[in-house]
């Protein structure tokens, strides 16, 4: 993993890691967006957003996004909202 910043590395620090694939891993937030079932989805390497990320990586993503919805769905019986921020940075 990538320790560039902060957002890498706590999650794993404080043990609030919750699934990890090869190459993300999926926490929940803390703080003013700290909603019960709010997670996150970060990539172990740091880029400037999901645009500046290696092609090879989107199958990976999307079945994480997949599967987060769904235990999301079962959890709380809710549909989830998806989002990102951070346009391709060239």
């Amino acid at each position: 993993m990538n320790n560039c910043c902060s957002l890498g590395r706590a999650p794993y620090e404080e043990g609030r890691v919750l699934y990890e694939s090869d190459n993300f891993f999926i926490f929940p937030t803390l703080g003013p967006i700290g909603i019960e079932g709010y997670v996150l989805i970060a990539s172990k390497e740091h880029y400037e957003g999901t645009g500046n990320m290696p092609k090879q990586l989107f199958p990976e993503l999307e079945e994480l996004i997949k599967m987060t919805k769904a235990k999301l769905k079962e959890t709380y019986n809710k549909e989830s909202i998806l989002f990102e921020h951070g346009p391709k940075v060239k």
